[in-house]
């Protein structure tokens, strides 16, 4: 019986059959125009990559119960997503079958733009306390993926899973995402998943031969995160759209609402080209 490893191995494979590119790669540099390098990153979520305090006081399901990998995904013997072994066995296959050493040609000057699914640190994922499932943070992410980030240094990070429009930087490191999310989510909060003009015209533009990278854009939840400091401290705490779901166990446990007056009255980053409905509603 296949496993998940195998799974994914034959779907490298048909896409190398199929000529669809699954290795680091330069665009451009023709005719006088930029030149960038793309380089994909597998990986897959684990645990430990959660770094911050459980909420406390709420009765808050745990990933391994809510998250259908759990039940969905199948690897080989002394393998498992209730440590570490999964992650890094996946993490694992950038070496054997991801081709990095790819990289090598790449010149210093020419910038290098690397993405996977999940997300390679904690401080892309709001804290728990503004998770409508707030074990998703233990679901989200890899460290293994942190370490390849930090050693490929580039100059942006594009990762997904969370659907959350989101454009920060850390550590000199540029990170973004655009997601298209379902549709129930894009008519319930389109306001924390746009991201520029992202589906109006097509995919978000980020670079371009003739001009080199985008502005960095301000995003609703990003934004927040560039006013007010985390502070995943306050256990205690759900916010109000998400305690509505889940019973309290303690008396000290208590709602908050998230402070986004830094966006002004109508809600719109100064200076921002975001849209304010989905571009594709009926």
């Amino acid at each position: 019986m296949p496993d998940s490893l195998d799974k994914l191995r034959w779907i490298l494979e048909l896409c190398k059959k199929l000529g669809v590119v699954t290795e680091p790669r330069r665009l451009g540099g023709h005719a006088g125009a930029h030149a960038v390098w793309v380089c994909p990153l597998l990986s897959w979520h684990h645990q430990s990559f959660d770094t911050e305090p459980d909420i406390q006081g709420w009765k808050v399901p745990k990933a391994e119960t809510t998250m259908v990998d759990y039940k969905r995904c199948k690897f080989p013997a002394g393998i498992s997503m209730l440590d570490d072994s999964a992650a890094q066995a996946v993490d694992k296959l950038n070496d054997s079958i991801g081709n990095l050493s790819a990289l090598e040609e790449r010149r210093e000057s020419e910038p290098l733009v690397t993405f996977s699914h999940f997300l390679p640190r904690i401080e892309l994922l709001l804290e728990k306390r503004y998770l409508m499932l707030p074990c998703l943070a233990k679901a989200a992410g890899s460290t293994f993926l942190q370490a390849r980030v930090e050693a490929l240094r580039p100059t942006l990070h594009v990762f997904g899973h969370t659907h959350f429009g989101w454009d920060a930087v850390h550590d000199g490191v540029r990170y973004v995402q655009a997601a298209l999310a379902y549709p129930e989510e894009r008519k319930g909060r389109w306001h924390s998943l746009s991201n520029g003009e992202f589906g109006r015209d097509g995919p978000l533009l980020l670079w371009s031969s003739a001009s080199g990278f985008e502005p960095k854009r301000t995003c609703r939840w990003s934004g927040y995160y560039e006013h007010h400091l985390r502070e995943p401290e306050k256990v205690f705490e759900l916010a109000t759209y998400a305690a509505k779901v889940f019973r309290k166990l303690d008396e000290r446990a208590t709602t908050c609402d998230p402070d986004f007056s830094y966006l002004g009255p109508d809600e719109q980053p100064a200076g921002s080209r975001r849209l304010e409905v989905d571009p594709v509603k009926k």
